[in-house]
């Protein structure tokens, strides 16, 4: 009977040990926000990258019409 319950406990520690490191429906459901609201900020920073590079272009256009 020792024999079983040693085991019983070995398998309730791992249950437990499971359950820690298992995600909850909260889990996922945060993580997926933190996921939107990086991609919305990799968004943003692009779109601010491909605007300046746009009016970088603009200004070298104007700089070469005084050049010349």
């Amino acid at each position: 009977m020792d024999n079983a319950n040693n085991k019983l406990v070995a398998i309730q520690k791992a249950i437990s040990a499971i359950r820690k490191t298992m995600a909850t429906k909260d889990d996922l459901k945060n993580l997926e926000l933190k996921i939107v609201e990086k991609i919305e900020e990799a968004q943003m920073e692009i779109i601010a990258t491909v605007d300046k590079h746009k009016a970088d272009k603009e200004s070298v256009k104007v700089l070469e019409k005084r050049a010349e």
